[in-house]
């Protein structure tokens, strides 16, 4: 059809970056992801990578056409849920080396639109979702099993680069980005400090959030703003607030607050040698 039409013909990067003036062109390549024809998809998956790679502009428009034909096709307006069905699809059939081919196209993809970004907020969030839709598990057993050099140097720079941008947000043992490490760590300091009551209460609340995609995503947003509001906000502030915290506001709100124990422990010193000092007079 027209849409594998565009893919056969385009192959220079002029006439990519050209296509991104078309509202309709990268929808129809991404379509193309469909198509019954294995070659076909390969120059796709080709064509919406150098997109990708070539411009922000190509990034956005490839994520979008993702979006679009998801959101047709799989109800989800996630660019990334097309990609992972394409990464799950025929791995319990047999092995071939053109299913493993396919599939080193699908993660080369993957990565680029992940490495391009240049917020590392965006780079962990993209990467949480995709933990959430099982790829690590796709990624360590399913398509190791294929054997295939591409495909395995492709799951290691998507492993490789996940821990780079980990460790970035690692603040003394605590890995920002993973909900469980900073459960851990919750757990262990609201204990010290008396109020894990208070934290098992939050957290019974949250169990009572309804599963249901509307309301549910509806009442996660209105945690999410009257937590920022009761931690983060000035109270005296005039305007709306925003309630997303990006991890370098997160570690500077936590050095914050370790300058504040800082300071009364220091206070406490002070007190304690006032307290001597008198005591030897």
């Amino acid at each position: 059809d027209e849409s594998e039409q565009i893919v056969e013909s385009e192959k220079n990067a002029a006439s990519l970056v050209a296509i991104l003036s078309s509202e309709s062109l990268v929808p129809a390549a991404a379509k193309c992801l469909a198509s019954k024809s294995t070659k076909v998809k390969l120059k796709a998956l080709e064509m919406l990578t150098v997109l990708v790679h070539l411009t922000e502009e190509g990034r956005a428009a490839v994520q979008d056409g993702l979006a679009q034909w998801g959101e047709e096709t799989m109800q989800s307006k996630s660019p990334f849920t097309p990609l992972m069905r394409m990464l799950k699809s025929g791995n319990t059939v047999v092995r071939s080396k053109s299913t493993a081919e396919l599939k080193s196209y699908v993660m080369i993809l993957l990565n680029t639109l992940i490495t391009t970004m240049s917020s590392i907020d965006d780079r962990i969030n993209t990467r949480r979702k995709l933990v959430d839709q099982d790829i690590m598990d796709e990624l360590n057993t399913h398509l190791r099993r294929f054997k295939h050099d591409e495909l395995d140097a492709q799951i290691e720079i998507f492993l490789d680069e996940m821990k780079r941008d980990r460790r970035e947000v690692t603040r003394k043992g605590v890995d920002l980005s993973d909900p469980e490490s900073i459960l851990r760590y919750l757990l262990t300091t609201t204990a010290e400090d008396r109020v894990g009551v208070q934290l098992l209460s939050i957290v019974q609340h949250l169990m009572t959030i309804p599963s249901d995609e509307m309301l549910g995503v509806k009442i996660w947003n209105n945690v999410q703003y009257i937590v920022h509001l009761a931690t983060m906000s000035d109270p005296t502030a005039d305007g709306p607030v925003d309630a997303y915290l990006s991890f370098d506001e997160l570690k500077q709100a936590l050095a914050d607050k370790e300058a504040l124990d800082v300071e009364q422990h220091q206070s406490h010193v002070k007190a304690l040698e006032d307290k001597v000092e008198a005591q030897r007079h």
